[in-house]
């Protein structure tokens, strides 16, 4: 009869263990920062959306007639998160006022620039893009 004295684990089972939460760990980490970067872009692109409506209908209708950021216009409190200011430029005439965005990392300036995107044919379009350099800024013109 053979008798077994293994009272607990091997150090390769245990290095086997860690390796696999530690991939775990790390995929997991990543997939948090994809996500909160398309939340903070989605966040950002619906602020500026209802900056433009509200830069449109400013002053009767024919838009804004200073430079106004989003606080004083939607009276909020804060700026979206991930974002550094988000200014509305007065136009000429009531067409194709500029909305400034400057967002803290480049990936987040991507992101936004993707959910606009870049032809005139829409509403909202980023119409030069400043993702490249510190800081990051993004002109989105509005129709």
């Amino acid at each position: 009869m053979f008798f077994n004295n293994e009272k607990g684990r091997s150090m390769v089972e245990m290095l086997g263990v860690l390796a696999i939460v530690g991939v775990l760990s790390v995929a997991g980490i990543m997939g948090y920062t994809v996500a909160m970067r398309k939340y903070r872009a989605n966040e950002i692109a619906q602020a500026v959306s209802m900056l433009a409506v509200a830069a449109k209908t400013d002053n009767g209708g024919y838009g804004i007639t200073s430079d106004k950021g989003y606080t004083d216009l939607l009276e909020a409190d804060r700026n979206p998160s991930g974002a550094t200011s988000i200014t509305a430029k007065s136009a000429n005439d009531k067409f194709d006022n500029k909305i400034n965005v400057v967002v803290e990392t480049s990936e987040l300036c991507k992101a936004v620039a993707n959910i606009f995107g870049t032809s005139s044919s829409n509403p909202l379009y980023v119409s030069s893009s400043g993702c490249e350099d510190s800081p990051y800024t993004l002109e989105v013109t509005v129709k």
